[in-house]
Order: C-alpha cells, then structure tokens, then sequence
C-alpha cells in the first residue's frame, strides 16, 4: 500500500466493528452494486 499505514478500519459508530455488523455491511454494500454474495449466504 503506498501510504504504508493507516490501513486499519476505525468504524463510527462502535458497533459497526462487530464482526456480524461488518458481514451485514459488506453484504448490502454487495447487493447495492449487483454483485454475488458469500457461497452461504442468501
């Protein structure tokens, strides 16, 4: 990476670092551009 830091995701709010949070968001952030979801996901 060519900053060689702050490669670290810091949410806003908290609770948007919950690993199920994180999976919720990516999977609607994936919907929203037409793209496949994980193999065992719905």
């Amino acid at each position: 990476h060519p900053k060689k830091g702050d490669l670290i995701f810091y949410p806003n709010p908290p609770e948007d670092g919950e690993p199920e949070k994180i999976i919720k968001i990516v999977k609607e952030w994936r919907r929203s551009q037409g793209l496949p979801l994980f193999k065992d996901s719905e």
